[in-house]
């Protein structure tokens, strides 16, 4: 778990130390100044994965701004648009599934896990 933002990595962590997030990011902030491109390139997005040793095939990418979920049809990446007000745009793509709320994303997330499980060795 990581974030990929076009903010410079300070505003990044004053944001997450003032929603007491910051612990579960610490190291794993990467920047568009990082990467020196900005969202809607993709750049961000795969010098994140590469740096936490992720393929993309691998990684959901989670955003709610046009421009974030350009970055992540652009980088062929399962994006979810989440949608934090209600007349927000929705974009269809079929790389592109719209939340709600973040809640949501367990259900999506939770049969890759329980996918996983059945197919790994009893220990």
């Amino acid at each position: 778990m990581c974030i990929a933002s076009n903010a410079p990595n300070e505003k990044i962590k004053h944001t997450l130390e003032l929603t007491g997030l910051y612990h579960y990011f610490k190291g794993k902030i990467f920047s568009g100044f990082d990467a020196n491109s900005w969202k809607p390139e993709p750049d961000v997005i795969h010098y994140a994965a590469m740096l936490m040793g992720m393929p993309l095939n691998r990684c959901v990418f989670i955003d709610d701004t046009v421009r974030g979920v350009e970055a992540g049809i652009n980088a062929n990446i399962q994006t979810f648009h989440l949608l934090s007000t209600p007349g927000a745009q929705k974009i269809e793509h079929p790389n592109v599934t719209p939340l709600n709320n973040m809640t949501e994303l367990l259900s999506y997330l939770m049969p890759s896990v329980e996918t996983q499980a059945k197919n790994s060795c009893p220990a």
